[in-house]
């Protein structure tokens, strides 16, 4: 047994783009799967310019323990792709030097207004 295993709902979001704008591009349709809780993206189906299975993508994460308890998924892990119309897998190890957490961030980066909002961003962006 390689560890725990917990089944739990996914918020499943269909991505398109709009008809006039969609000449040219790969995917008519993307399917997302994110977690409720973090609204992280788990998993993906592509559709192909004809709206057929093309792709899926899965992003296996693993745990971040989070300071006073618990655990979030980080950017550090396996993800993958694998293309059904054409045969083909794609790896990609996936290796962070820094992923901070809560009080783990540097407390220049705890002001939520400047680096959590669009206007903050806004202003970054100048």
């Amino acid at each position: 047994m390689v560890g725990k295993w917990q089944v739990f709902n996914a918020l499943i979001i269909d991505v398109s783009r709009v008809p006039s704008l969609s000449a040219g591009y790969c995917y008519a349709t993307r399917r997302i799967y994110a977690d409720p809780r973090t609204w992280k993206v788990m998993w993906e189906d592509l559709y192909d310019q004809n709206n057929k299975f093309w792709k899926v993508l899965a992003f296996l994460e693993s745990p971040e323990p989070v300071p006073e308890g618990g655990f979030v998924p980080n950017i550090r892990g396996v993800n993958w792709m694998i293309d059904f119309q054409n045969g083909h897998p794609s790896y990609a190890l996936v290796g962070k030097d820094i992923f901070q957490i809560n009080q783990q961030v540097p407390k220049n980066f705890w002001d939520v207004s400047r680096y959590g909002s669009p206007a903050g961003l806004q202003k970054i962006l100048q």
